[in-house]
């Protein structure tokens, strides 16, 4: 439902869909079968805008619907050059974790059902191949130098490392979001996991791109409550 509890969400879509052209609604409908939240992935504190812009459009490049920044010390910067618009696409959580510790996000996380990884050139166990897919995974990537805190470290269900051949032990972060999310989402795609969006996921996500796309969307909106709640009176 909206924030307008008489009005239901696949009332509002279909009001949007018929000012949207055909080519945008097969669009839309087209990219919509093809997203997730069965992965999601958690920024900590990602300060360089090129990398934060990076990881968004990697996310929508790969069909991740979801990703969660938390935010201590740097604000998420978004370069519309290098995003692409991937921004208005991806839904994007915000964590400010002033006040509040880390931890606490973490845990929020996990309550919504997913097992928290932590990305690490010294995982042993677990690699980006043999990691174990069929619970909701949400992937942890720390800021530059740094890496991932030890509070994501403590936190997590899994330590999982991108196979390296050479002399350094570490990718730029944007780099290791792309080998990761290509490599278990084409394992995604291969399973036999449900890991398509529910019909709410699907719905909402939709309203969602439809207000970023239409211009004055706020205005059309509300015009059509107006009507709606006429015709039920």
């Amino acid at each position: 439902m909206t924030n307008d509890q008489s009005i239901p969400d696949e009332y509002l879509l279909r009001e949007f869909y018929e000012m949207l052209t055909p080519e945008r609604i097969q669009l839309f409908e087209q990219i919509i079968d093809q997203r997730t939240n069965h992965f999601t992935v958690i920024s900590e504190d990602i300060f360089q805008e090129h990398n934060a812009s990076a990881i968004v459009r990697s996310c929508d490049s790969f069909g991740i619907q979801t990703l969660h920044l938390i935010e201590s010390r740097n604000t998420y910067q978004v370069h519309e050059g290098i995003a692409r618009g991937s921004n208005q696409w991806v839904t994007l959580e915000h964590h400010y974790s002033e006040g509040l510790p880390s931890e606490e996000i973490f845990q929020r996380i996990k309550e919504r059902g997913y097992k928290i990884v932590a990305t690490s050139p010294h995982a042993i166990e677990y690699d980006i191949f043999n990691l174990p897919i069929d619970e909701p995974l949400a992937f942890v990537f720390g800021a530059e130098k740094k890496g991932v805190t030890e509070a994501a470290t403590e936190q997590a269900d899994y330590l999982v490392r991108i196979p390296m051949y050479g002399f350094a032990e570490s990718l730029n972060v944007s780099v290791s979001v792309a080998i990761i999310l290509n490599e278990l989402r084409n394992r995604l795609k291969d399973s036999t996991i449900d890991w398509k969006l529910t019909n709410e996921e699907r719905v909402r996500t939709k309203l969602s791109w439809c207000r970023k796309h239409l211009k004055s969307s706020e205005l059309i909106e509300n015009e059509i409550k107006r009507r709606f709640l006429e015709k039920e009176l």
